[in-house]
């Protein structure tokens, strides 16, 4: 396999800076980068406490009426979250394109956690919390063309901005923790 590019804007004075300082000591750049982010990607909260998220979707029972368009979900937070002493918010994601929606998800009224400016365009709560390290929902899907095959139609999209959602917001409240800790405040780490 083929490896990656990245590609990085950094000011000309920086970069002069880091030649020589690779010239020195006798590496190329790209050495540096790599173990840079190898660096990052280890020691991450996220990587070090196997945090991830798992996703259980269910249509609603077929005695409900809105069952073929509905599905319940839940998510569960997986890994080393001992560390975590907040509460573990995060915003749901708005699915709207060229003005129309086609599917949306929103919390059960226990997971909603109400925060001033995280509203959704129809003053929908987007802000949410996990309770005990789950959080649970409802899909709704309005597009009839979604219905017939909704794990490959929307379920994906879902899950994944779902998950990029969460996990930015315990890699926010995990750095946190660390830097709480490495200034001296125990009590929050």
């Amino acid at each position: 396999m083929k490896d990656s590019t990245i590609r990085i804007r950094i000011s000309k004075e920086l970069e002069s800076k880091f030649k020589e300082i690779c010239e020195y000591e006798g590496v190329t750049q790209s050495t540096v980068l790599r173990e840079l982010i190898t660096s990052h990607i280890n020691t991450h909260p996220i990587t070090t406490q196997n945090i991830d998220v798992q996703f259980n979707i269910e249509q609603y029972p077929e005695t409900n009426p809105h069952s073929y368009y509905c599905y319940n979900i839940t998510v569960t937070l997986t890994g080393n979250l001992e560390d975590i002493n907040d509460e573990i918010i995060f915003i749901l994601p708005e699915f709207i394109f060229k003005g129309v929606e086609p599917y949306r998800i929103d919390s059960h009224h226990y997971h909603r956690k109400p925060l001033p400016g995280y509203y959704g365009v129809n003053g929908r709560v987007l802000s949410s919390k996990f309770v005990d390290g789950i959080w649970k929902g409802v899909i709704f899907i309005y597009d009839d063309s979604l219905l017939s095959n909704p794990d490959n139609n929307c379920f994906p999209d879902i899950k994944k901005i779902l998950k990029k959602n969460i996990l930015s917001a315990v890699s926010g409240l995990c750095t946190l923790s660390m830097v709480d800790y490495l200034i001296g405040d125990k009590s929050q780490a």
